[in-house]
């Protein structure tokens, strides 16, 4: 019985040894298969864009009207009004979103306080908050958009500011026409047309 009971004892431990080899080399056959799908999966993810950092915002008006000027952009002009729900929105929400920073990376950003620049704000048309006012880098307005609510609402606003780009010069000069027209210092106005001068009455043969 007792032979009997150690050959018993002996059987089982060589089971053990081998299901224990056996999940072993199931464990590796899995390890291997993860790590395939794994490397596959990335072969056959397309790389995707590296995301923007947040808005780089100047710190007054005429810094960014220097930095327009300097680096060519457009000046993105955000004006809100302390207090303002919508504008506590615009600022978490909308001016937070990855489309929305990677686009204002082609303007000079400036955040202004509507109540504290009132001249600025009657210039560029802003009569409710939040606002965004698109300007060339030599002053020219070219449009304000008023609470844009979503980032896709000001993605689209901000694509609009561009497209004119090409077309309107960067500051207001006369053209090559007008200039023509105004008398230059060497050519005097002309005067207007006088009445003929009358005929002197003869004298006759007498002196």
């Amino acid at each position: 019985m007792k032979f009997e009971h150690r050959d018993y004892a002996q059987r089982y431990r060589g089971v053990s040894k081998y299901q224990k080899s056996r999940l072993l080399i199931y464990g590796v056959a899995l390890a291997a298969i993860v790590v395939a799908m794994f490397q596959l999966r990335q072969c056959s993810t397309p790389p995707t864009a590296p995301k923007a950092g947040p808005i780089e915002w100047v710190l007054t008006f005429e810094e960014a009207q220097a930095r327009a000027k300097l680096d060519n952009k457009p000046i993105m002009a955000y004006f809100h009004e302390p207090g303002n729900d919508a504008c506590r929105r615009m600022e978490t929400e909308t001016f937070t979103g990855d489309v929305v920073r990677a686009e204002a990376q082609k303007f000079i950003c400036v955040r202004l306080d509507g109540t504290a620049h009132p001249q600025l704000v009657e210039r560029y048309y802003v009569i409710a908050y939040p606002a965004v006012a698109f300007i060339m880098p030599g002053g020219l307005w070219l449009r304000t958009e008023l609470n844009p609510r979503t980032p896709a609402d000001l993605v689209r606003d901000m694509r609009k500011a561009l497209e004119p780009r090409e077309a309107i010069p960067v500051s207001i000069e006369p053209s090559d026409d007008e200039a023509n027209d105004e008398p230059g210092p060497e050519q005097p106005e002309e005067s207007p047309a006088l009445p003929p001068r009358p005929a002197e009455p003869s004298r006759g043969d007498a002196e």
